[in-house]
């Protein structure tokens, strides 16, 4: 039998694993409008971070504004006759019927005026949660939706 010494050297030894795989986000998803519309502006950088509730991107919303505006005039206006209609009611100048109808209208425009406040609202489009940026897809002035 045959025995072969060696000097021991003292050396770091590398603890690395080379293996072939496939890295996954948590979370990942792509972002989309609930509208269509053209992107007024975008802000986010590509590979940057965001954080839950940022704008990442607006569309022209300069109808839906219109449309808010509009309807709180309408708010206004419902409030106004349902007070005078209340006014009258008190010294039995108009119906039951009529102050009912004057606060369903009141009611009706409050209901209409939130539809048009979320339809606003849904032309920004902001991250659900924090995180890390792709790629951008898209560029200001481009129709989405």
């Amino acid at each position: 039998m045959r025995v072969e010494l060696e000097t021991v050297i003292p050396r770091q030894l590398a603890r690395t694993v080379e293996a072939v795989g496939t890295a996954r986000a948590i979370e990942a998803i792509t972002v989309s409008t609930k509208i269509s519309g053209r992107i007024t502006d975008l802000n986010f950088t590509p590979g940057g971070t965001v954080e839950a509730g940022q704008v990442l991107a607006a569309l022209d919303d300069a109808g839906a504004r219109a449309d808010v505006a509009r309807l709180e005039a309408a708010v206004k206006e419902a409030t106004t006759q349902l007070e005078r209609t209340r006014q009258l009611r008190r010294g039995n100048a108009v119906s039951a019927a009529e102050f009912d109808t004057r606060t369903t209208e009141l009611i009706a425009a409050r209901a209409t005026l939130a539809s048009a406040r979320a339809t606003l609202a849904d032309h920004r489009v902001v991250a659900p949660f924090p995180g890390r940026v792709g790629l951008k897809q898209v560029s200001v002035g481009a129709v989405v939706g």
